[in-house]
């Protein structure tokens, strides 16, 4: 499946991870300068979403699923340096065009 098919991005981390955080920090970054891509992505706290970890198969935070419209995982992004803001930038300019031009 290809990217330009994404739909969301769901950030998966986990209380007390420096690089969860930064990974968090980054898209905040992105959302401060581009407020309509927040309806692209969700951040969820793996204490609260169990079920989505064991469906997902996530043990390493944090993760970043980008899911098309029918929540099927079309690839993933794991760990904080890889989800630089750059890399928020350019997944949630992908699904904002996607997402408007459909």
């Amino acid at each position: 499946m290809e990217i330009s098919k994404a739909h969301k991005v769901v950030l998966f981390k986990k209380e007390d991870c420096v690089p969860c955080e930064n990974a968090a920090k980054n898209l905040d970054s992105v959302l401060d300068a581009y407020q309509e891509y927040e309806p692209y992505v969700a951040v969820l706290n793996k204490d609260n979403h169990p079920s989505l970890l064991e469906t997902y198969k996530i043990d390493v935070f944090p993760t970043a699923l980008v899911m098309d419209h029918d929540s099927v995982e079309i690839t993933r992004v794991i760990g904080g340096k890889n989800l630089s803001p750059k890399w928020w930038q350019r997944a949630l300019r992908t699904i904002h065009m996607h997402r408007t031009s459909s």
